[in-house]
């Protein structure tokens, strides 16, 4: 009983919407058909057809249900499903599930199923639809008080209609404004999506389109949240990475700046600050509020700001929008009145916004000048001299703390913290201070020109990574310039710029054809690689796999490992690796991957030649058929043979060869081929330039036999190409048929009435009696026996029966 399989040919690729890759799968059992009690073998082909590589490209096919017979669980060893693909994935007993990691473009990867269907099997299977959900309102970032409108599409993409789909989106949450519409004519609004599409049809698509209303007071992130199920059809892909869509809340990073660039203040002159609001963006800021209270003590105060904005008194200023990347600037005026006398002239300004601010803290919203009678500006230079570090030594920063005036500095505090990941350090300094841990002293008083100078001894673990920082700081009250430019000293590990070129300087490879590769290892410093392990594992599918080292390792069919314990700047090893891909490696592509690492750190760690990818050359599977569809022949007659000549690929087979000598002992021989190709009395010999993929060239051979020939009749046809192939065998290539046998057919007809042979008596009846027998070999068919009546005998009075049961009267005539 044949019954139609719905078999699905299923994938799950999440790409973007730019230049992608494009995932085609392809089957060999396109009807969809199979025969109870058979075994039903065909393949899923899955290829890249994009531009771009794919990852995590999921493949599913299920045991189609009814198909796993009782007993359950079966018995060890009893299969009924199994399946293998290229990428050595394999499976018994158990859904095809499998996700390819990548997919480059133009690499396929194939899967062959095999179903055992039972003899009783009569139930239709399971209908399998591919439904593809996506959910976009083509946005990342939500606007307050703005609409969103997202569009839902549900398409199914086959290989069965889809009955009674439910689409649900719900209300995210936080929103109360909600409205939505599909394309089949349903429609909802502050209810959430929830509609059944009763049957979409394959490669058909529903569309919603939801739109909602964000609160000006929402936070957080908004996410909306569309799916499908239903219970009358399987779904092969697990998840929906397109069904939910999340949008952050817009973000604006507002930068301040408050200075009159100046460190000390005069009385009875005018302190002119400017101020610079800029939004940083990424997304524009809303109601940004600009604030600059007037210092203490101070009276007259006014400020104008570039976007038309004045004011006398405090600066209060909202800007309704900064957009992304805009500056309004503020000049505030204020005089310190002659009878000034504070220590300090602060100015305080600040930027607030309902948009968030990733980075809200202010460093320079306030401008400090201090009296000029107690200005004393100190000046820090903090150095190891080096800018590498070495693990597991000691490293020495000189701090100098210098006092530039114009006034003696009190209470001078003087820090440095240990740097991240130091435990050990101690310090003294010219004051006859000293300690272990952080740098922690204060100078009670540092005069004018003064500089005390400190020695800092910081011991660097063996295993230490990464930046080693030293941060020194020194303050006092009345610095005029609190800006440290030499402040912090940063020294980065000892590195190593490792370089390694994999390559075997071809781009095909030929299965059954050894190929050697050259991998290179070299520093180009500026400093000695420590530990460098080297690495090339045997490519997928390689079992003939050796190499050799500059360095005098070496390995055997087991995967390149190496280290070097230290290779020298402008030093290089050579590897040399030889594999041999199997005759009947079939992968697409042969990749050869190096990894190189080393405990000195390397500065580019890219590796953009450790990778060697060959493609398979190309591959065909020439297969011949030749018959004449009989296994004898007949002296006399002629006969007539097909051969057909098929490329089963995967490659076009190029310079086909195709041969058919005149078998032994004949004479006349003809030809013709469904490329326009004949012959007449000479042997077939044609050359197919290229022969395609699944392309077939069928030739026809008239063979006349002539009346005496004797033994068997061969005809013997090949065809060979310059191009690879997956089999050379040609089960079918010949066609022999031996000499027909006979049927002898002996008849004997005897007077049997009168007693005498050959005499009669007239007026008296003649009795004949005829006998037909066959002498063999064979049986013989359609023997027609025939006796005419004597001329001068009237046929009406003439009578026959034969023991076969016939009769007549007249001739005697039986076939």
């Amino acid at each position: 009983m044949i019954k139609s399989l719905l078999t699905a040919l299923l994938f799950l690729v999440t790409l973007c919407a730019y230049p992608q890759a494009n995932i085609n799968v392809v089957s060999t059992n396109p009807t969809n058909n199979y025969i109870a009690g058979e075994t039903l073998t065909f393949e899923m082909i899955v290829t890249n057809t994009g531009n771009q590589t794919a990852t995590g490209v999921n493949v599913f096919y299920p045991i189609p249900a009814g198909i796993t017979i009782p007993p359950n669980p079966m018995p060890t060893g009893v299969v009924k499903f199994w399946w293998t693909g290229s990428n050595g994935s394999a499976g018994t007993n158990v859904n095809l599930n499998n996700t390819i990691a990548t997919l480059a473009p133009g690499q396929s990867v194939t899967y062959t199923i095999h179903i055992k269907i039972p003899y009783e099997y009569t139930d239709p299977l399971p209908k399998i639809s591919n439904l593809v959900v996506r959910n976009t309102n083509n946005q990342t970032v939500y606007t307050l008080g703005g609409q969103s409108v997202y569009t839902v599409t549900v398409t199914n993409q086959g290989p069965n209609i889809a009955p009674a789909v439910n689409v649900s989106n719900l209300i995210p949450a936080g929103i109360t404004q909600f409205s939505w519409t599909g394309s089949n004519g349903s429609s909802g609004s502050n209810t959430a999506l929830a509609n059944t599409i009763q049957n979409l049809a394959v490669n058909s698509t529903v569309t919603y389109t939801i739109t909602l209303t964000v609160p000006v007071g929402y936070t957080g992130s908004l996410t909306s949240t569309a799916g499908v199920s239903g219970n009358t059809f399987v779904d092969p892909i697990t998840g929906c990475p397109q069904c939910a869509d999340t949008d952050t809340p817009p973000q604006a990073d507002i930068v301040v700046v408050n200075t009159n660039n100046q460190g000390t203040y005069t009385v009875g002159a005018p302190s002119v600050y400017t101020v610079t609001v800029t939004n940083n963006g990424p997304d524009p800021a809303t109601n940004v509020v600009v604030q600059n209270a007037i210092p203490t003590g101070i009276t007259t105060f006014t400020w104008t700001g570039s976007n038309g904005s004045s004011g006398t008194g405090a600066l209060n200023n909202t800007i309704p929008t900064l957009a992304s990347g805009q500056t309004v600037t503020y000049t505030i005026t204020l005089l310190v009145p002659a009878t000034y006398t504070a220590n300090q002239l602060v100015s305080t300004a600040s930027a607030s916004s309902p948009t968030i601010d990733p980075s809200p803290g202010c460093p320079q919203c306030v401008d400090t000048d201090v009296k000029p009678s107690l200005a004393a500006d100190i000046v820090v230079v903090n150095t190891n001299n080096q800018t590498v570090y070495t693990p597991g030594t000691t490293t020495a920063y000189t701090i100098t703390v210098t006092n530039n005036g114009p006034n003696a500095a009190t209470n001078v505090l003087v820090q440095n913290p240990l740097p991240t990941g130091i435990t050990t350090a101690t310090w003294t300094g010219t004051n006859g201070s000293t300690g272990t841990g952080a740098l922690n002293n204060t100078i009670a008083t540092l005069a004018v020109g003064q500089t005390v100078t400190y020695t800092y001894t910081v011991t660097i673990p063996a295993a230490y990574t990464g930046n080693l920082v030293s941060q020194a700081s020194a303050t006092t009250p009345n610095d005029p310039d609190t800006s440290c430019l030499q402040c912090i000293d940063t020294d980065g590990p000892r590195t190593a710029d490792l370089v390694v070129t994999n390559t075997n300087n071809q781009a095909v490879y030929t299965p059954g054809v050894a190929t050697v590769y050259t991998l290179t290892v070299t520093n180009n410093g500026p400093y000695p690689a420590l530990n460098v392990q080297v690495s090339n594992p045997r490519p997928t599918g390689i079992t003939l796999f050796s190499w050799t080292g500059s360095n005098g390792s070496s390995g055997t069919n087991a995967n390149l490992t190496n280290t070097i314990p230290s290779l020298a700047v402008g030093a290089t090893v050579t590897y040399t690796i030889t594999l041999t891909p199997p005759a009947n490696h079939t992968l697409p592509q042969l990749s050869s991957v190096a990894t190189v690492t080393s405990s000195t750190p390397d500065p580019t760690p890219e590796c953009p030649a450790c990778t060697d990818t060959d493609s398979q050359s190309a591959l065909a599977d020439l297969v011949v058929t030749n018959t004449n569809n009989q296994d004898v022949y007949v002296p006399g007659t002629t006969v007539q043979y097909i051969v057909t000549v098929t490329n089963n690929g995967p490659s076009a087979a190029e310079n086909v060869e195709v041969t058919n000598a005149i078998p032994a002992g004949i004479t006349q021989f003809s030809w013709t081929g469904s490329n326009s190709s004949s012959g007449t009395n000479v042997p077939l010999e044609d050359t197919i330039a290229s022969l395609a993929a699944g392309a077939t060239v069928t030739y026809t051979i008239t063979v006349a036999i002539p009346a005496g020939f004797t033994g068997p009749l061969v005809s013997s046809a090949d065809a060979t190409t310059d191009t690879i192939e997956s089999d050379y065998s040609c089960t079918q290539c010949i066609d022999a048929d031996l000499t027909v046998p006979s049927a002898d057919i002996v008849t004997v007809k005897t007077l049997a009435s009168t007693g005498t042979p050959n005499t009669y008596t007239a007026g008296t009846n003649a009795v004949y009696a005829i006998t037909v027998s066959n002498q063999g070999p064979l049986d013989a068919v359609n023997v027609a026996v025939e006796d005419i009546v004597p001329a001068g005998i009237d046929p009406a009075t003439v009578t026959w029966t034969g023991d076969n049961g016939t009769g007549g009267t007249g001739n005697l005539t039986d076939d």
